[in-house]
């Protein structure tokens, strides 16, 4: 399964993913390549596998399941299908310590949580969450500067 940038290039249910919360988190619904079941997902992170719409499988199986080598014709024509966590972790199952498929859910930890700049400090959930501590417990009037003007 392909590890790249996966923006736009998931076919899902409903059109292009959905932006939430001001840009913060994209997500996107579309089915189970596995199982067949919908589900919803970021789509730079979840799992996917090359289909060959044609056949509908990988370009490497053959139409007895069996692992063949890839026909060239089909990777040029294959799409990515989005796999669910559930057909990820079946398939992790079966597979040899080492040859695992890292999770989505392993994947999105480390780009959610990165927001952009502010005064060149890094809005990272750490510093979101200190921010929301301090306006619960209350800010102290003289720390701010005055406003110029």
């Amino acid at each position: 399964m392909p590890n790249g940038d996966r923006r736009g290039a998931v076919t899902g249910l409903g059109g292009p993913p959905l932006t939430l919360i001001g840009m913060i988190m994209e997500i996107a619904t579309g089915h189970c390549y596995g199982c067949g079941c919908p589900f919803t997902f970021c789509p730079d992170c979840v799992v996917t596998i090359a289909v060959d719409p044609m056949a509908n499988r990988a370009p490497d199986v053959d139409a007895e399941g069996r692992t063949q080598p890839p026909d060239p014709a089909a990777v040029a024509r294959s799409v990515q299908r989005p796999v669910c966590p559930e057909c990820v972790e079946r398939a992790n199952e079966r597979r040899a310590p080492g040859e695992t498929i890292e999770p989505e859910s392993d994947r999105h930890a480390r780009h959610v949580g990165v927001y952009g700049t502010s005064g060149g400090v890094g809005l990272t959930n750490a510093v979101i969450e200190q921010l929301a501590e301090d306006a619960e417990t209350g800010y102290d009037v003289a720390r701010f500067r005055p406003r110029r003007g």
